[in-house]
């Protein structure tokens, strides 16, 4: 069977949703934050923990609400964000809020879990769709309509070629299809930014911070032996960052003690004593 080429306006040019060094960037993306839908979710019976997860629930988008949301989303400016306006949809007021180009029959069933962090305070979070870590946000990347359009066109081309390009070896073609409009492809969901590779732009002093923030709610919901061990771990590293501390102010002491032109050297197989 013989396979036509497929020629797109937008397959040569770059993804509107991405920055100049070709990451996702983080101002082209619809960010759908958990505290908006965890409300509406239906849980199963929670479980009685004091620390862990209590329960998960599940809640399903149509375009049609997920467009409302869009509509209805404050702008918001990005704390630290120091890229270009040509992707920043939704961050500024004065910039306009392009349609999401959804199929009209797209849907989405998230999972929210709720982590219990002590007695007296609770945690909910997505189930990232592709890796299942949880995440307080997923992310659409949005698009132009020539974009979404191609992309259609596209998902359609591989569904019907897919086999004899992979018969006939045409991998390039399948592969540029893939590269180029791979977020777009049904069933177009929203995933966590690890797994879009979301480029956030912060300024490494408010990555720290978030970095430390992390990892002080992750060892809020380890279990007792796991904290157990990381404050063993914690431990070493401190006394080992001590002794290392204590040889270079002794090695210090000694060079300073010593006449000029007076080094010390271990003798042959020991360290003398």
């Amino acid at each position: 069977m013989h396979t036509p080429p497929l020629e797109l306006p937008t397959l040569d040019q770059k993804p509107s949703w991405t920055n100049r060094a070709g990451r996702v960037d983080r101002s082209a993306c619809f960010v759908l934050r958990c505290s908006t839908l965890w409300r509406d979710a239906e849980y199963q019976p929670a479980a009685r923990v004091v620390r862990g997860l209590e329960t998960r629930g599940r809640i399903t988008l149509i375009a049609d609400h997920l467009a409302h949301l869009v509509r209805t989303r404050q702008p918001r400016t990005l704390r630290g964000d120091r890229r270009t306006q040509k992707s920043n949809a939704l961050t500024q007021a004065r910039l306009p809020r392009p349609p999401l180009h959804l199929p009209d029959d797209w849907s989405q069933t998230f999972t929210i879990e709720r982590w219990r962090l002590h007695a007296n305070l609770a945690q909910h979070f997505f189930a990232c769709p592709r890796c299942g870590e949880r995440a307080l946000m997923l992310f659409l990347p949005q698009c132009t309509e020539a974009e979404q359009r191609d992309a259609h066109f596209a998902a359609a081309y591989l569904r019907l070629y897919q086999n004899d390009l992979i018969r006939h070896s045409q991998f390039e073609i399948r592969d540029s299809l893939l590269r180029r409009y791979a977020p777009l492809l049904p069933p177009r969901p929203l995933l966590c930014r690890k797994c879009l590779g979301v480029r956030y732009g912060d300024v490494p002093a408010q990555r720290a911070a978030s970095k430390a923030q992390q990892a002080q709610l992750d060892r809020v919901l380890l279990t007792d032996d796991q904290r157990r061990a990381l404050r063993v771990q914690d431990h070493c590293r401190v006394m080992l960052q001590r002794r290392v501390r204590q040889y270079a102010q002794l090695k210090r002491l000694i060079k300073a003690a010593l006449p000029d032109g007076v080094t010390i050297s271990n003798p042959p197989g020991g360290t003398g004593g």
